[in-house]
């Protein structure tokens, strides 16, 4: 009986470890596409985000994920690539704005629009 509450009391550890992970993850994909400006111009400060597990499991790159998104201009989903700067920071590395009217706009950035953006 002991070896069994040891083995939930793990199971339950790692369950919560791995919740808050993604957790912060979110958080961070979140402040990445409310700083993107394609994003902050068609969808404004993002005010709800859910995971699209169905789309971002049909990606082929690990890194890319879609996120639904809802914000004070618009909604719709977030495909991008996301990369780790640091422990607290992703960002996006291309992708697309898929908007509820069907359009889609790219979030690829140049350098002189990340240059600009900069100073």
């Amino acid at each position: 009986m002991l070896a069994v509450g040891l083995l939930l009391g793990l199971a339950i550890t790692i369950g919560g470890i791995a919740w808050w992970g993604w957790h912060q993850f979110v958080i961070q994909a979140t402040a990445a596409m409310n700083e993107h400006p394609v994003v902050a111009q068609h969808i404004g400060h993002i005010r709800r985000v859910d995971v699209d597990w169905s789309t971002t499991t049909d990606e082929p790159d690990d890194d890319t994920f879609a996120f639904h998104v809802t914000g004070d201009r618009g909604n719709g989903t977030v495909i991008a690539r996301f990369l780790t700067e640091d422990d607290d920071h992703e960002r996006i590395d291309g992708g697309r704005l898929v908007m509820a009217d069907g359009s889609s706009v790219d979030l690829a950035l140049d350098v002189e629009t990340v240059e600009d953006g900069a100073r």
